[in-house]
């Protein structure tokens, strides 16, 4: 589950254009040429969503957050090179890049031969007790 409903209908409402959008009642649609051409780009980008295969909108995801990274990271190396050399700000770390299908599977494989095989599981296997590292 995701946002407290099946990603089913959470992929279906995505493709309607219904997440993050207020109740039709206090939704104002925007006027003129930029309300037009901010209505076309939601609709390519609903279309382009629900074309996406399995997966690729988490790698998406992890793409956009690794290009805002890197961006902060050269503001910080251009502030800490001229008046930062006074009291230097810290680097922005990447979070850890992974397949998640992969993961997925493994996580699986590794829960299955515990229960199957081993016949001895870990019986809290949440995910704030898995460690993503690279």
């Amino acid at each position: 589950k995701a946002c407290g409903m099946a990603v089913e209908d959470l992929k279906s409402r995505i493709a309607q254009g219904a997440i993050g959008e207020a109740p039709a009642a206090a939704k104002a649609e925007p006027q003129g040429p930029a309300g037009k051409a901010w209505s076309h780009l939601k609709l390519v980008l609903t279309e382009l969503i629900a074309s996406l295969p399995e997966g690729s909108l988490t790698k998406l995801a992890q793409t956009a957050t690794s290009g805002s990274r890197m961006a902060k990271n050269v503001g910080i190396a251009v502030y800490n090179n001229s008046v930062g050399i006074f009291s230097p700000v810290s680097y922005v770390e990447a979070p850890p890049c992974f397949d998640p299908v992969q993961l997925s599977t493994l996580i699986w494989r590794v829960h299955g031969k515990q229960i199957f095989k081993d016949g001895l599981f870990s019986s809290d296997p949440h995910p704030g007790n898995i460690l993503v590292d690279d």
